[in-house]
C-alpha cells in the first residue's frame, strides 16, 4: 500500500505537468489523481480498527459544505457551469487533506504491545519517509531539467509549473523538507544548497521570505544562534553575489502591475458583500470593475488578466464564503498551536513535512499556490502528515474504520465519474476553439488567401477529424465541415458551457463575414445566420451572465451587420444595447467607452458622445485622443472656448504623456507610446491654430 501511495505521488507531484495535454486537461488528470490517493486512503481505513476525526476533519468538511452553498448562490450573476467544475478542483484540494490525515501513520496510535505493534508502525513511517525522500528528490531533479533551457535563454524560470514564484516556493518547500528527512545530515544539505541556488534563480521574493521565516521559527525551537548565524550569512550572501532575486526585492515598488496591497484591499470589499461567497473562481469577474487604482490608472488595462486574491485565506472567504474562512483560521491556529510549543516537537517525517507545508503555505499568503494542483496537493499533503505526526493521542469523534472507508470510497468513485466527465468536456471545447479558429477569415491558416500552405495544411487536419475521406471539397468547405462537426460534439459534450454555444457563434459570425466579403445576393440566408449566431451568443449570455466579453462579441456582430448589409436602424440600436451591457458589468472598460464614442458620433449623437468621452477622461486624464475629438465636437457645435480648454488638454496630456515616458518602467513606456502614436502633437497644434483664426480673425 505504501508503494501504491508513493507512485500516485510521483504522478500527482513530478508527473502531472507532463502527462496533461491537449487529449486530457490538467484539471481532469489533477481530480483523476486524488481520486486515486482517496481510494487507496479508503483500502487503509478499512484495515484499521478505529480512526479518530478531530477539527482537521470537521474544518475541511464544513468548508466543503461551505462551497456547495457558493456554487449555488446568486445563478443570474455567475455561471454556474464553471463554478461547479472549480469547485470539484477545490474538493479534489480538501480530499488530498483528507486522505493525508489517514495514508500518513500517527504516533499517537500505537498499540499497549509494544512486540507486535511498536515496530510495524515504526518500519511504515520510515518508510514512507524515505519513499518521500526519492519522490521529493525526483521533483527536484525535473524542475531543474525543465528550467535549465529558461535560465539559459534568459528567461525568468517557470520549470513545468508555468509560474516563477509558484516554482520557488515549490523547490524551497522540497528542499526543507528534503533536509529534514534526512535528519539534518552533511549529504541532504548539498541538494538542498542546489535547491537554494534554483530559487534565486527564480527571482521570487515571497519564496525567499517564506524559507526565511520558517528558518527563524525553527530557530526560536532549536538553536537560536546557528540559525540567525545562518541567517544573517544568507544575507550577506544576497547582497554581496549578483543575483536577479536582490534586484527584485530593490523594486518592491513597480509601476508595471497591482501591488498586493490593492488587491488585498479590494478582495476585502468584495468579501463585506459576500459572505457567503461568491464561487469558486469568480474573482475574475469581481475585480476588474473595482480595479482602478488613482495611484497607478494605466494598470487598469490589466484587469482581466488578473483572477486571484494573490492571498489564499482570502480566496476562501471570498469565494468559498466566510464559512470557510472561518474554518481555515480555526484549523491553522490548531495546527501552530500543536505544532510551536517545544516539547510538541514531530519526528523527522513530521518535521520536514510541517517545514515543506508552512513555506507553501506563507507563498500562499502573497501568490495564487491554489491555482496550481501540483503545489497545493504538496502542501496540503505535508501539512496533513505534518499534523498526523505530532506525539499524543489523536482527538476527535472515534469512528469505526471501515465506516469512514465507505465514505471515503463514494467519494473517490464520485470524483473519479467528474474526472471522466471533465476530461471529455475539456476535450470537446478545446476541439471546438481549434476547429473554429481554422475555419475563421482571422486565423493563421486564412492569412494565405485560401490557397497557401497554412489553410493546407489546417484542411488536411480538417480530413482527418471527418474521417480521414477526401471527397473532392475545397480546404474551406472542409474545415467548416470539421468546425461544425467539433462544435455539435461540444454543445453535446457540454450543454451547460457558455464556451461551446460561444463557439457556435464564432462559427456562425466566420460564415457571414466569408459571405459579406463575396458576392453573395441571398439576403435571406445572411439574415438566418444572423439570427442564428444571435441565438447561439443569447444561449451563451443565459449561461455565463457575468462574462463581459460576450457582450462586446453581441455588439461587434450588430455593428459588423449594420455597416455590411444595409445599415439597419435595429442592428444600431442592438449595438448600443449590447453595448451597454458591457460597461454595466466592466464599467471600466476605456476601450468601449472609445468606440461608443466614435459611434455615437458617426450616428449623430453629440450628446452619447460627449457623454463617454468625459467618462473616458473621468479615467484616463491623459489621454490625449478623447481630449482632442471632444474638442473637435465643441468646436462642431460653435462650443469655442469649450474646444479651446480641450484642445488645450489635449496638449497637456500629450506633454504629461512624454515625461511619464521618460520616468516609468519599460512596461509602463509601452501605454505612453500607445497615446503618443495615436494622436500626434502637430494635430493638435494645426486645430489649436485654426480655432484662433476663427476666435481673432
Amino acid at each position: 500500500m505504501r508503494a501504491a501511495t508513493l507512485l500516485v505521488l510521483t504522478l500527482l507531484w513530478v508527473l502531472m505537468p507532463f502527462l496533461a495535454g491537449d487529449r486530457v486537461s490538467l484539471a481532469a488528470l489533477h481530480m483523476a489523481l486524488v481520486a486515486l490517493l482517496l481510494g487507496l486512503a479508503a483500502v487503509v481505513a478499512a484495515r484499521s480498527g478505529t480512526l479518530s476525526l478531530g477539527l482537521p476533519w470537521w474544518a475541511t468538511l464544513l468548508a466543503c459544505a461551505s462551497l456547495a452553498l457558493a456554487v449555488e448562490r446568486d445563478p443570474s450573476r455567475f455561471p454556474i457551469d464553471a463554478r461547479w467544475w472549480t469547485a470539484h478542483t477545490g474538493w479534489a484540494h480538501a480530499l488530498t487533506f483528507l486522505a493525508g490525515l489517514v495514508l500518513v501513520p500517527a504516533r499517537g496510535e500505537l498499540a499497549d504491545d509494544y512486540e507486535h505493534r511498536f515496530f510495524p508502525e515504526l518500519r511504515s513511517a520510515r518508510g514512507l519517509r524515505q519513499g518521500l525522500v526519492f519522490v521529493l528528490l525526483l521533483l527536484i531533479l525535473v524542475q531543474a531539467a525543465a528550467m535549465l533551457p529558461q535560465v539559459r535563454a534568459g528567461e525568468r524560470p517557470t520549470g513545468s509549473l508555468g509560474n516563477p514564484n509558484i516554482l520557488g516556493a515549490t523547490l524551497a518547500a522540497a528542499g526543507l523538507a528534503l533536509s529534514a528527512f534526512c535528519r539534518w545530515r552533511v549529504p541532504a544539505l548539498l541538494p538542498v544548497s542546489a535547491v537554494l541556488a534554483m530559487t534565486l534563480a527564480t527571482g521570487s521574493r515571497g519564496a525567499l521570505a517564506a524559507t526565511g521565516l520558517v528558518l527563524l521559527l525553527l530557530g526560536l525551537r532549536r538553536g537560536p544562534r546557528q540559525v540567525l548565524g545562518v541567517l544573517v550569512a544568507l544575507a550577506v550572501v544576497l547582497l554581496v553575489v549578483p543575483n536577479p532575486l536582490t534586484e527584485r526585492v530593490l523594486a518592491l515598488r513597480s509601476g508595471d502591475h497591482f501591488s498586493r496591497a490593492f488587491f488585498w484591499d479590494v478582495a476585502l470589499q468584495n468579501i463585506a458583500a459576500n459572505p457567503l461567497g461568491i464561487g469558486p473562481g469568480m474573482n475574475r469577474f469581481v475585480f476588474p470593475p473595482l480595479a482602478l487604482d488613482p495611484a497607478q490608472p494605466w494598470l487598469l488595462h490589466q484587469r482581466h488578466a488578473v483572477g486571484l486574491t494573490h492571498n489564499l485565506l482570502l480566496t476562501l472567504t471570498l469565494e468559498w464564503g466566510w464559512a470557510a474562512g472561518a474554518a481555515a483560521l480555526a484549523l491553522l491556529g490548531w495546527a501552530l498551536r500543536r505544532l510551536l510549543p517545544r516539547g510538541a516537537a514531530p519526528d523527522a517525517l513530521g518535521q520536514g513535512a510541517a517545514l515543506g507545508a508552512a513555506v507553501l503555505l506563507l507563498e500562499a499568503q502573497v501568490d495564487g499556490v491554489e491555482q496550481n494542483p501540483l503545489a497545493c496537493s504538496l502542501m496540503l499533503f505535508l501539512g496533513a502528515a505534518a499534523l498526523r505526526r505530532l506525539p499524543g493521542e489523536p482527538l476527535g469523534l472515534k469512528l469505526p474504520g471501515r465506516l469512514v472507508a465507505l465514505g471515503l470510497l463514494a467519494l473517490a468513485l464520485g470524483l473519479g465519474v467528474q474526472a471522466g466527465r471533465r476530461a471529455l468536456r475539456d476535450d470537446a471545447l478545446s476541439g471546438a476553439r481549434r476547429a473554429v479558429a481554422a475555419y475563421s477569415p482571422w486565423s493563421d491558416a486564412a492569412a494565405t488567401g485560401g490557397q497557401g500552405t497554412g489553410e493546407r495544411g489546417a484542411a488536411g487536419a480538417a480530413r482527418g477529424a471527418l474521417g480521414g475521406s477526401d471527397s473532392g471539397l475545397d480546404a474551406r468547405t472542409q474545415l467548416l465541415l470539421a468546425a461544425q462537426q467539433a462544435v455539435t460534439r461540444a454543445e453535446r459534450q457540454a450543454p451547460d458551457a457558455a464556451e461551446a454555444h460561444l463557439q457556435r457563434f464564432l462559427l456562425l459570425e466566420a460564415r457571414l463575414m466569408r459571405a459579406l466579403d463575396a458576392p453573395i445576393d441571398d439576403a435571406e440566408l445572411l439574415a438566418g445566420w444572423a439570427r442564428q449566431g444571435n441565438q447561439a451568443l443569447l444561449r451563451a449570455q443565459a449561461r455565463d451572465p457575468a462574462d463581459p466579453w460576450l457582450w462586446r462579441c453581441s455588439a461587434r456582430a450588430a455593428i459588423r451587420i449594420y455597416r455590411h448589409a444595409g445599415r439597419s436602424p435595429d442592428q444600431l440600436e442592438a449595438f448600443f444595447e449590447a453595448m451597454g451591457g458591457l460597461l454595466a458589468r466592466d464599467p471600466l472598460d476605456v476601450a468601449a467607452r472609445w468606440e461608443l464614442a466614435q459611434e455615437a458620433q458617426r450616428a449623430g449623437y453629440a450628446k452619447l458622445q460627449e457623454a463617454h468621452c468625459k467618462a473616458l477622461l473621468a479615467l484616463e486624464p491623459d489621454d490625449a485622443l478623447a481630449w482632442f475629438a471632444l474638442g473637435v465636437l465643441r468646436r462642431l457645435r460653435g462650443e469655442t472656448e469649450g474646444a479651446a480648454a480641450a484642445l488645450q488638454r489635449a496638449l497637456e496630456a500629450v506633454y504629461n504623456c512624454r515625461i511619464q515616458r521618460a520616468i516609468e518602467s519599460p512596461a509602463s513606456r509601452a501605454y505612453y507610446d500607445k497615446i503618443l502614436e495615436r494622436v500626434p502633437l502637430e494635430t493638435i497644434r494645426r486645430a489649436q491654430a485654426a480655432l484662433r483664426r476663427e476666435l481673432y480673425g
